[in-house]
């Protein structure tokens, strides 16, 4: 029962926290499609994609070259949204054993 009684005691505090951690982990995921824009216009990649010239083809290069940064930004969100979802594997057995306190000091 003195469990119950400090929940409801801080209750503002656990949502407060529980706000925070929804904005601060899940806003790279869910706000990608913004990101990547932005991450275009920054040239993110684009040392590591360079376009090969040879003589009329700059069209085709700088597709290329979009296509090359495009392929690596997905790879960024993919592997972001596995470690996202792959969590949940780990978490879930740990929330059932140990319960929501230590699970959310661990997250």
């Amino acid at each position: 029962m003195a469990a119950l009684e400090w929940v409801w005691k801080h209750r503002y505090l656990i949502l407060l926290w529980s706000e925070l951690q929804v904005l601060l982990f899940s806003a790279i995921i869910y706000g990608w499609a913004a990101l990547a824009v932005v991450l275009k216009q920054d040239n993110i990649f684009h040392d590591l994609c360079k376009p090969t010239s040879n003589g009329n083809s700059t069209l085709i290069t700088e597709r290329r070259l979009k296509t090359c940064i495009d392929e690596r930004l997905d790879l960024v969100f993919l592997t972001g949204l596995l470690a996202y979802s792959v969590t949940g594997i780990v978490s879930g057995p740990f929330l059932d054993r140990f319960g929501p306190r230590k699970a959310r000091l661990l997250s």
